[in-house]
């Protein structure tokens, strides 16, 4: 009985396995070359998340930390420390970033930065 079904309805099962491999395919597709939300700064005081940045808009922000402000730069989907009050500068020392998983911390100030998303 099944056999017969089967060879009877071949090409109904042959288009049918093509439209899935196809919709599969242009998803598979789609997600590996989309942009997705893009790159984003994730700003931390302590654990908690103070501020959010898109990567995609050149901007400067201004956030406070411990012992004074510190002002971040985006430009060109990068990131850095412009300025900061801190003793030893390393944050802004550290230039521009822009790898997913970069991490800029300024220890005094109790601030980091880290890069979230597609790149």
């Amino acid at each position: 009985m099944v056999v017969m079904f089967l060879s009877k309805h071949r090409n109904d099962i042959i288009l049918i396995l093509v439209a899935f491999i196809t919709f599969f395919v242009g998803i598979l597709l789609y997600l590996s070359f989309s942009d997705g939300d893009g790159q984003r700064a994730m700003v931390y005081s302590g654990e908690d998340l103070i501020l959010e940045i898109d990567m995609s808009v050149d901007a400067e922000y201004t956030v406070t930390g411990v012992y004074t402000d510190m002002i971040i730069k985006v430009s060109d989907g990068r990131v850095k420390v412009l300025e900061s009050g801190c003793y030893n500068q390393d944050c802004v020392l550290l230039g521009y970033r822009s790898s997913s998983g970069d991490i800029i911390a300024c220890l005094p100030n109790n601030i980091f930065i880290r890069i979230v998303g597609d790149k």
